[in-house]
């Protein structure tokens, strides 16, 4: 029982290795991200024609903390084009906001979708972005 017990918990942890280990990387310096449309409210009903709704996007490095996410700027549209300039590997997050009509008080949604997050990812395929920078060039180049 004791054997059955530990070759469980040992698959389960490398099961577990294995799905962190699956998220896909792109290298860019600059990713456009796209999501699906917010049509509904958080207590089922639909988004009202006159409110806004509009998106927030943004940048966290890997191996920090949510907390420290960088905004990149807010978009009505459907996709963002993010901007990387420091070298790393980043995660993007969307938060959605809403203006309802004739206010001028912003309200979020209760979390924001990153994209590490297996139920925010299009066919549940988490990602990350990487940037770093190209060596220099050399020179000096001469018969020797």
């Amino acid at each position: 029982m004791k054997k059955l017990l530990s070759l469980i918990i040992a698959l389960t942890i490398l099961c577990f290795a294995v799905s962190v280990g699956a998220q896909t990387w792109h290298v860019a310096n600059q990713k456009t991200i796209g999501w699906d449309e917010v049509t509904g409210l958080a207590n089922g009903q639909p988004v009202l024609p006159t409110d806004t709704i509009e998106y927030e996007v943004f940048l966290v490095k890997y191996d920090e903390p949510k907390e420290n996410a960088v905004s990149q700027g807010i978009t009505g549209q459907l996709e963002f084009v993010v901007t990387i300039d420091e070298e790393g590997r980043y995660f993007v997050g969307v938060r959605v906001l809403r203006t309802p009509a004739g206010e001028t008080e912003v309200l979020f949604s209760e979390v924001t979708a990153w994209s590490d997050v297996l139920e925010y990812c299009e066919n549940g395929e988490t990602f990350g972005i990487k940037f770093y920078f190209a060596p220099a060039n050399t020179g000096g180049l001469a018969p020797r």
